[in-house]
């Protein structure tokens, strides 16, 4: 997954050294929505989340850009007998198309993926105390470090503001490895809307 990571930080730095005349714009933005889990033993409630990040904007062309999010965002989800909460640094990249423009309002979709590590977390068997979260691929563990999936996004751009909404999709089974058995799996979901406020942009020049 660290591959994963790497790989989409490699191909952003390539664009924006292949668009060297290309305007980068960068935003503040905070999400707030409702995370949830799809388990293969039981069902899960969804948690109120929010993060906070910035974003990174390279236009390809007219109306097409590449956006790059990383984010922390702090998610959970709960059943009858079980609450978790946990913090993760994800970084979506989602390629924004523009499909209704008048004067400076934009409406645009985005599609991509994302990449999360899990820095953070604790659960609480019910009538129990919060217990610190372990992460890793072991027996002991109580959740992979990683998560991967897909990134969906609509909103408008109007001015120096984007506001719309996010939905990402865990594709990665977050359950340990060794402790896949009997067909254990739990997948991420994350449902969000987001304000995002333009910090800079500027004009990378070629020497």
């Amino acid at each position: 997954m660290k591959k994963i990571f790497a790989i989409a930080l490699v191909f952003f730095a390539a664009c924006l050294h292949t668009s060297a005349q290309k305007k980068i714009s960068t935003y503040v933005a905070g999400h707030f929505g409702l995370a949830s889990a799809k388990s293969s033993t039981s069902g899960a409630t969804g948690r109120f989340s929010t993060g906070i990040g910035l974003e990174f904007e390279l236009p390809l062309a007219k109306k097409i850009s590449l956006a790059a999010a990383p984010t922390l965002n702090f998610r959970g989800y709960n059943n009858s007998a079980f609450n978790l909460k946990a913090t993760y640094i994800d970084l979506p990249l989602t390629l924004e198309v523009v499909y209704f423009h008048v004067e400076e309002l934009n409406l645009y979709v985005g599609a991509g993926a994302y990449a999360g590590i899990a820095i953070a977390g604790k659960y609480q068997n019910t009538g129990a105390d919060w217990t610190k979260l372990k992460f890793g691929e072991s027996a002991a563990d109580n959740r992979s470090t990683t998560d991967l999936g897909l990134n969906f996004t609509t909103g408008l751009h109007f001015n120096k503001l984007k506001a719309g909404f996010q939905y990402q999709q865990g594709l990665k089974n977050v359950v340990p490895k060794d402790r896949q058995v009997n067909g254990a799996s739990i997948k991420l979901n994350n449902f969000s809307g987001f304000l995002a406020v333009k910090l800079s942009a500027f004009n990378k020049k070629r020497r």
